[in-house]
């Protein structure tokens, strides 16, 4: 937990090796992979599939420019969930990442 993205590489790596570790149990929900169909929640679609690693790309200078660690965990959290890269667990991946952020930072 103490590994936090350096670049957006690093955090596509991240992300997936937490997920696959997350849903090693639920092959049907591919752990690790990025989605490759669209998913929604009720009437909310979530970033189309084609654009997750973009989307998480361009946002990652965001992130970089954040300092503070509560402020990085929020935007992380913020990220993961309104992206939705996996096609399931994507709640609970993203506070795993927010909190990465906040034990790299000697927060709670």
């Amino acid at each position: 937990m103490n590994k936090t993205p350096a670049t957006h590489e690093e955090l596509f790596l991240l992300l997936q090796n937490r997920h696959r570790i997350l849903m090693r149990e639920r092959e049907d929900c591919n752990p690790g992979l990025f989605k490759e169909i669209n998913n929604q929640a009720g009437s909310t679609f979530f970033v189309d599939h084609t654009l997750v690693k973009g989307t998480l790309q361009h946002s990652f200078k965001y992130y970089l420019a954040l300092k503070e660690p509560m402020a990085r965990a929020l935007f992380m959290m913020f990220l993961i969930s309104e992206v939705h890269p996996f096609l399931d667990r994507n709640g609970r991946i993203s506070r795993i990442m927010m909190n990465a952020e906040l034990f790299r930072g000697d927060q709670s």
